[in-house]
């Protein structure tokens, strides 16, 4: 559980690289990471738990696509595929824009990667969840 100093630094850092947020969502995303961090203390979720780093690589890393996409009036979904990109064209996806960020203190660079939905995705696909292509031993 962070102490006070600690929640202070994580909504400073939010402050610094997401100044449009509100107080009351600065104390909701508060309320959640220190949950996160709680529980992460029974069920390993994360390896990241100190205040600055979560709010950058968790929190600003999300709202930072904000900035580089129009997400108005769309669908939008985080598939997290890391480099899955072989599947899009299977699943009936194409690149329709990549935008290129970095993180706030050197914390590293993404790439956000926009799929549009083009061709209908194959019956065969998804496959049934929880049941493997081969038996195991």
């Amino acid at each position: 559980m962070w102490n006070s100093q600690e929640k202070e630094a994580f909504l400073k850092t939010l402050e610094g690289s997401v100044p449009y947020l509100t107080e009351e969502k600065k104390g909701r995303l508060l309320t959640y990471a220190a949950y996160v961090v709680e529980q992460n203390e029974m069920i390993n979720l994360t390896a990241i738990t100190k205040p600055e780093e979560f709010a950058i690589k968790h929190i600003i890393d999300s709202l930072m696509v904000l900035e580089h996409v129009d997400l108005a009036g769309k669908t939008v979904i985080d598939v997290g595929t890391g480099a899955g990109m072989p599947g899009l064209k299977v699943l009936g996806g194409e690149i329709s824009e990549i935008a290129s960020y970095d993180l706030p203190q050197g914390m590293g660079s993404r790439s956000l990667i926009m799929v549009k939905k083009v061709a209908q995705t194959p019956k065969t696909y998804p496959r049934k969840a929880g049941t493997p292509n081969k038996t195991p031993l």
